[in-house]
């Protein structure tokens, strides 16, 4: 049974929805979360929440942006998620989303982005960690066209596909290998302990001693 979670906002003036909501496998089978909206109108803020063990036969197995949309993802955490084709984490097509204080964990997609597919959109992630996603390309991010923006974020350990893939803009970043761009620190010492909570408002990552974070 699917699931999804869908905002259709097709209006003339722009306004904010603030949503939060918990989206797992504990809860809800199957379910992923889809935004659509015409340009500059469709605003939503995503926060506190989790994308687990979901799934799509097409793109975004946690979430997909379209047409316009220009949520805000904050504090949430996707992990075990699959696309079959693109973005096993989140998928972004014409849409411009700010993903903040993030976690992507062991997402997979069968083709690019086994985090984050970038299609023709702006999309801007700060402070967030990217370990163990996989794709045929770009494990952790791919941009194939549009522009993401990277700034104090992690990339990392990715089995399949590099740690990106496409041209990233940003700056202040880490990654353990060099397909991330000139934004990106290369260290082979990234050293992450594991994903847990740490009194933060999402589980995150524990940096061991020797970590070059």
């Amino acid at each position: 049974m699917m699931n999804d979670v869908r905002f259709f906002i097709r209006l003339s003036i722009a306004f904010w929805i603030r949503i939060s909501v918990r989206v797992s496998t504990e809860l809800v089978a199957s379910s992923r979360m889809r935004i659509f909206g015409s340009a500059n109108t469709a605003r939503a803020m995503v926060s506190n929440c989790i994308f687990s063990g979901n799934s799509s036969n097409l793109h975004g197995g946690g979430m997909a942006n379209y047409s316009g949309s220009s949520p805000t993802v904050i504090n949430c955490k996707f992990t075990g998620n699959t696309a079959t084709i693109h973005g096993g984490g989140i998928f972004n097509n014409q849409s411009s989303p700010t993903v903040i204080n993030c976690t992507f964990m062991d997402n997979k997609a069968g083709q690019g982005g086994g985090g984050i597919r970038n299609d023709w959109s702006g999309t801007t992630v700060t402070n967030c960690t990217f370990s163990g996603n996989r794709a045929a390309f770009g494990g952790g991010i791919y941009r194939q066209a549009g522009t993401v923006n990277v700034t104090n974020s992690i990339v990392a350990n990715s089995p399949g596909g590099g740690n990106c893939s496409g041209a990233l803009s940003g700056s202040h970043n880490l990654a353990d290998d060099t397909s991330c761009g000139a934004g990106f620190t290369n260290s082979s010492i990234i050293s992450l302990g594991a994903l847990d909570d740490y009194g933060g408002s999402t589980q995150t990552f524990a940096l061991l001693r020797d970590s070059a974070a």
